[in-house]
């Protein structure tokens, strides 16, 4: 189980914030009671998947550290919206409930990432991945958070494609809208990268480089060549 500590280290560079951010938007969540809490050394808290979503939530859309408790007010309890509902297999947000909120629906994709639900398409499962599969088919997730309106999408499609072309679409909406006065709209978007990153540290398991997947596959093919000749 990951701690607060290793969260830190993983949502910071991938958000491109720097670590005492992040720190100081946990602290905030811990001080309205929002997120998981221990104490120190072997009993410190361990994060959970819901913690690790609230914390990416608030470090991605919060305009200021003030800000991170109203922020995640604002996007966890969105509701989903049925209309923009379209159903991919096996997705590990189809057997949620209708009345499902977009915390709850990022906690579950981070659940299936960490328990491999979600296998990796090109990568061990403890390299941080850019892509996974419904079944046989690759599929790539993008997650969007949108400013002032404060609405979310969960969006699964197949690499390569467009942003209409996909196979599954959920969005997360009150209906209400900011005033007609406010012209700046702004929105943040994740991927599989941040995903896998949070789901291995959640896991225990250790994030590696490209360069470290490239080296290890080259280092398997030899072996497997070298084995090869001996047994011929």
């Amino acid at each position: 189980m990951a701690s607060p500590g290793d969260l830190y280290e993983v949502i910071a560079p991938l958000l491109g914030v720097s670590h005492a951010t992040v720190r100081a938007h946990d602290l905030a969540l811990v001080r309205a009671g929002l997120r998981t809490t221990g104490g120190r050394g072997r009993s410190a808290a361990k994060m959970t998947s819901r913690d690790a979503a609230s914390l990416t939530i608030v470090s991605m859309a919060s305009d200021s550290l003030s800000d991170t408790t109203s922020t995640l007010d604002s996007f966890a309890a969105l509701p989903t919206v049925k209309r923009w509902e379209l159903v991919g297999k096996n997705s590990p947000i189809e057997a949620l409930a209708d009345n499902h909120t977009f915390l709850d629906a990022f906690a579950a994709i981070l659940d299936a990432a960490r328990d491999n639900q979600i296998d990796l398409a090109e990568h061990p499962k403890d390299a941080i991945g850019l892509r996974y599969y419904f079944g046989k088919q690759p599929i790539d997730i993008q997650i969007t958070l949108h400013r002032p309106d404060c609405w979310a999408i969960v969006r699964f499609r197949e690499p390569g494609t467009s942003e209409k072309e996909h196979i599954e679409t959920r969005g997360y909406s009150t209906g209400k809208f900011p005033p007609q006065s406010i012209n700046l709209k702004r929105s943040f978007t994740i991927d599989d990268r941040t995903i896998f990153a949070l789901a291995c540290r959640l896991d225990d398991r250790e994030l590696k480089t490209q360069q470290e997947l490239r080296d290890e596959m080259k280092k398997a093919r030899i072996r497997v060549g070298s084995d090869a000749r001996r047994s011929s």
